[in-house]
């Protein structure tokens, strides 16, 4: 026996592929097929930092994207999508600190009124978390103090322009929401599925 199934898999779902784009909702766990095996991915535990905008947000960087417990920055921080931040690296609860120095996989969030923006990262046993002042995601592996995550799928540049107007605003708040993910493999139990 056969299914037949038609799939428009988009790389909007976080943990079905590169979650670079807008995504409405995201709920856990979520199950992903591949040839030989189902993964599923549980989120274990998550923390939620606040941010405001600033007139001065860009994200236009390519490579990473920052959240800053400064107040005020200039145009040349092109990375930085949020000031006034409430925690920094330093400051992450115990659990999640652990999760990324064991290179666990990482979910992230981006809240701004309605809108989100999500993308997925890992931990590294390299990183220190001990900047008291930033929150740096990382397209590459280079760690800093202030690195949280590395082999992002995604960095400022990514995020909808309607987003980043919208925290060029110094009224509005958003929220990074970072979610320690558990992915585990099991056998293929179902029939074989033909993809259309």
């Amino acid at each position: 026996m056969v299914i037949a199934v038609n799939l428009n898999l988009t790389d909007r779902n976080p943990v079905l592929g590169k979650g670079n784009k807008t995504s409405p909702e995201i709920e856990f766990p979520s199950l992903r097929l591949s040839r030989d095996s189902l993964v599923t991915a549980e989120k274990i535990f998550s923390q939620s930092i606040g941010f405001r905008g600033h007139k001065n947000i860009l994200g236009t960087h390519r490579n990473t994207l920052e959240i800053t417990k400064e107040a005020e920055i200039s145009r040349r921080a092109d990375c930085i999508v949020g000031v006034s931040a409430t925690k920094s690296c330093a400051e992450l609860d115990l659990k999640l600190a652990e999760w990324i120095k064991s290179a666990g996989k990482i979910a992230f969030v981006i809240k701004v009124a309605e809108m989100t923006f999500s993308l997925n990262g890992y931990g590294s046993a390299d990183l220190t978390l001990s900047d008291d002042k930033e929150i740096v995601l990382r397209r590459s592996d280079f760690a800093s103090p202030r690195t949280i995550a590395v082999q992002c799928d995604a960095a400022a540049l990514d995020i909808p322009r309607q987003m980043i107007r919208a925290l060029q605003n110094p009224e509005v708040f958003g929220n990074l929401e970072i979610n320690a993910i558990r992915e585990s493999k099991s056998p293929n139990l179902l029939p074989p599925i033909e993809f259309v």
